[in-house]
């Protein structure tokens, strides 16, 4: 028997699991465009890129994802409902691939927090979840959505163990993405902003000196704010 090694065990248990989310979502490709789906496409999708981006009065309008949407659909020359009624999958399948890469990010942010055991109990959890499987696929901001906010933990996580300016560039960019996308993550934001003033505080307490990594992620998560709101 040949033994594995607790990379490739862990590696091996990955695949499953994304193999394992891949079977039960697939048929969703197919599923029929409901209200929610059809209203964003026809008000926010198929129309002119400018209403995309200036058009507020619903909050159906997830701007980030429906500019991708706009861009993805002229890309294959699709212009019309018709289209999309009869061929869902076309809207789907880039929402079950951005699902299979979140649930990756997943893995690589608990392996970074707690090591392999964590990362596969943290993507094993967020694969069952319901939620997750659910809103994952719809043709909205969600699964852009929660890609962001655990892309940006990911790379703040990396930042705060290894301060690079491309991971400060990155948690700046990911702000910006994620509230573009669905404001309410702001609340995601603050949450991560007040862990930094925490972290910071509490080594300025117990070392006497001003770590200033924590000021440069809360800079740069300040500045994507400014320029979004």
């Amino acid at each position: 028997m040949i033994a594995l090694s607790k990379r490739n065990f862990s590696i091996l248990i990955l695949v499953f699991v994304l193999g394992y989310f891949l079977c039960i979502n697939f048929h969703m490709l197919q599923n029929n465009l409901w209200n929610d789906e059809i209203y964003t496409l026809k008000k926010f999708t198929l129309g002119h890129v400018k209403t995309t981006l200036t058009d507020y009065h619903s909050t159906n309008n997830h701007i980030f994802y429906n500019v991708f949407n706009h861009f993805y659909l002229k890309v294959l020359g699709i212009n019309d409902l018709k289209t999309l009624f009869e061929h869902p999958w076309i809207l789907r399948l880039p929402l079950l691939l951005l699902a299979l890469l979140t649930l990756i990010y997943a893995y690589r942010l608990g392996k970074l927090a707690g090591g392999r055991t964590t990362g596969l109990i943290t993507v094993l959890l967020l694969a069952t979840t319901i939620p997750f499987q659910n809103f994952s696929m719809q043709v909205r901001g969600y699964a852009f959505s929660i890609f962001l906010d655990l892309a940006l933990a990911f790379y703040l996580l990396n930042y705060l163990f290894t301060p690079k300016p491309k991971y400060l560039f990155l948690i700046g960019l990911l702000s910006f993405l994620a509230v573009y996308t669905i404001p309410l993550n702001l609340y995601c934001i603050v949450a991560i902003g007040v862990f930094l003033c925490a972290e910071g505080l509490w080594t300025k307490v117990s070392t006497g000196k001003t770590d200033v990594k924590y000021v440069y992620a809360l800079a740069a998560m300040a500045a994507a704010m400014a320029v979004v709101l």
